[in-house]
């Protein structure tokens, strides 16, 4: 069952990638387009708004393109 449902996450987030990749539009645009008020989407998306994913996510990569510029700086 755990890969199953593993297997569905991964394929979901790939998806969503390609999606983001050849559209070329925010992601936030995609959400609002994937996502039916009161369901899965929106309930996933608001957890994770919630619990602060999204600032997560963008300090992450901040921090991550800072080490990135140090270490092209050695």
């Amino acid at each position: 069952m755990a890969r199953t449902l593993t297997r569905i996450v991964f394929q979901t987030i790939v998806g969503a990638m390609e999606l983001w990749h050849n559209r070329q539009v925010p992601p936030y645009e995609l959400m609002a387009e994937a996502s039916t008020p009161g369901g899965v989407s929106a309930e996933s998306l608001f957890t994770l708004d919630k619990y602060a994913f999204r600032a997560t996510i963008n300090e992450a990569v901040y921090r991550g393109a800072q080490k990135a510029a140090e270490f092209s700086q050695s």
